[in-house]
This record gives C-alpha cells, structure tokens and sequence, in this order.
C-alpha cells in the first residue's frame, strides 16, 4: 500500500508513505528558479518481532528502486537509511527512509 498523505495509524504494512523532507526545498542556482525538493519514502516492512523484518524490508527498498528506475521522469536517490524502529501511534514498526533529491522549477506569484 502507498500512502500519499502523513497518517497517524497504518493499517497493515508493509506500507510505502510518502513524506516531503527536511529541508523541504534548496536552491538549485542563484536567480533561476530551480530548487531541489526533498521528498522521502517511507518504507515500512512491519512490527519489530522476531522473524524475516529486515529481509522484508530489504525487499520492500528493491521494489522502490527498482520502480524509481522505471518511471520515465528521473528520482535521483540521494541516500537510503539504515534499517531503525519508527513508532507510530505507540505501535513500533522496523523501516528505513529512501531520500530522493527532484529538480523543480519555483515561480513567484
């Protein structure tokens, strides 16, 4: 499942969430208007217990990269986290963040 908006609960992973990162955006060049934006997945292979949540979730990362590769519009990766707990709605879950770095135009209003 792929979450595009921040939830407080997930359901049933694995799970994919999409975040924006921080920093949100960084200038590209000076005066040009393009901007870096920061956007993170979210990858959730399931609760911390014992069992196969570390190759779950090696699994879950390939699937994301190897779909990244696929799309026709670049996602640069820019670093993947090491497999951390994420606690979520006092529930604690084993996942790892994909960072990728997109080039995007900014226009003034």
């Amino acid at each position: 499942m792929v979450l595009v908006d921040l939830v407080d609960a997930i359901g049933d992973p694995p799970v994919l969430m999409l975040e924006w990162g921080d920093p949100w955006l960084t200038p590209r060049t000076v005066g040009q208007g393009w901007w870096d934006a920061h956007l993170n997945v979210l990858a959730i292979a399931g609760r911390i217990e014992p069992g196969p949540g570390v190759e779950r979730l090696e699994q879950l990362a390939a699937y994301v990269l190897a779909r990244l590769l696929a799309d026709a519009y670049s996602w640069p990766v820019e670093s993947m986290t090491a497999p951390r707990r994420f606690d979520i709605s006092g529930l604690t879950y084993l996942g790892a963040r994909i960072l990728l770095r997109v080039p995007v135009t900014v226009e003034e209003a």
